[in-house]
């Protein structure tokens, strides 16, 4: 059934005479991460815009134009299930293709009887010993690597069969066991994929994190957590002002300037400035408003004739961190 349905698609192609990347697409298809390294589980996401009851996964020769099925989610039993394996998650369907090979190169779409995704590449980097691939406890993905305080993050691990899944953090120079009620953990589709959430993270969930399988582990992946950047509200886009636009003020006449920190904690620190000299007399309110934090900063600003190309900057600190996030506004002044 995989062959007969392979050499079909290609015939097809034969009387077509172009590839699959310029045909009508119904959908969008995308690796991540597009480059793997040998023995690791490459992801491929497909996102379908109609009907995806059908969908045959699959790999093209990028120099030949030589299409493969390896993957048809109704005729189960013909796939690989040691090499393949299919997961809905969302809108979305996933291919994870284990133990990658140097031969599993080329590029990759989704085939519905009629129509083509568009074709994504997966590009395999060779290191694997001759011996082919070492046991391993499986494949740990984290959805975004830099997170912004208060923001939900989401891991993904896939399992090697058979594996008991712990998850660990690394606490100053060694793994430890997450046992805090704050991570959602589960266990998904024949127990192959697991998933950890944190609904809205905190500056301490920055670290490095992997799954201990017992006699084996997986690779670890590093959460950095950053701080949200301030918004000063009111600004306005002129042809006057800079390209971010400015704060509008006339001369002599009090005009409130605020900026905001929406999901910071404390300890944060807001500071705003005004030409590099911060303000002692700025007033300081936090609301916590939908699930989220916000911190204002207001200062009531009477323009002088000395206050032309004023410059106001707000910033968000945090102890114990050496980073920190800031933007800056000009004020126009009227009626110099």
């Amino acid at each position: 059934m995989k062959y007969l349905m392979a050499a079909s698609l290609c015939v097809f192609f034969m009387i077509i005479g172009i590839r699959p990347s310029y045909l009508m697409t119904f959908g969008t298809l995308k690796f991540e991460p597009e480059t793997v390294m040998e023995c690791q589980t490459a992801r491929l996401i497909y996102t379908p815009n109609q009907d995806s009851k059908e969908r045959n996964w699959v790999r093209e020769n990028l120099d030949t134009a030589r299409a493969e099925l390896i993957y048809d989610h109704k005729e189960i039993q013909y796939n690989d299930a040691a090499k393949y394996f299919e997961s809905k998650q969302g809108d979305n369907f996933i291919l994870f293709i284990s133990e990658i090979n140097s031969t599993d190169s080329g590029g990759y779409f989704v085939y519905n009887g009629s129509s083509y995704t568009d074709r994504s590449r997966l590009t395999v980097i060779g290191n694997s010993s001759e011996g082919g691939c070492i046991e391993k406890c499986g494949d740990l993905w984290v959805t975004k690597s830099n997170i912004t305080d208060g923001d939900p993050v989401a891991f993904q691990f896939f399992v090697a069969s058979g594996k008991n899944v712990t998850w660990e953090k690394k606490l100053v120079s060694s793994f430890n066991q997450l046992v805090d009620r704050k991570y959602e953990i589960a266990e998904t589709e024949e127990e192959r994929i697991y998933t950890l959430d944190i609904s809205k993270t905190e500056l301490s969930d920055r670290g490095e994190y992997r799954v201990n399988c017992g006699n084996t582990v997986s690779n670890s992946v590093y959460l950095n957590i950053v701080l949200p950047e301030p918004v000063f509200s009111n600004v306005e886009s002129k042809f006057y002002c800079k390209p971010e636009g400015c704060i509008l003020a006339s001369l002599n006449e009090s005009v409130m300037v605020e900026c905001s920190v929406k999901g910071a904690r404390k300890p944060v620190e807001v500071i705003m400035s005004k030409n590099d000299l911060m303000l002692t007399n700025a007033i300081h309110t936090h609301k916590d408003q939908f699930n989220m934090t916000y911190t204002y900063v207001n200062y009531s600003f009477v323009p002088t004739r000395s206050d032309i190309d004023t410059i106001f900057k707000c910033m968000v600190k945090s102890q114990g961190l050496s980073e920190f996030s800031s933007t800056s506004v000009m004020a126009y002044v009227s009626g110099m």
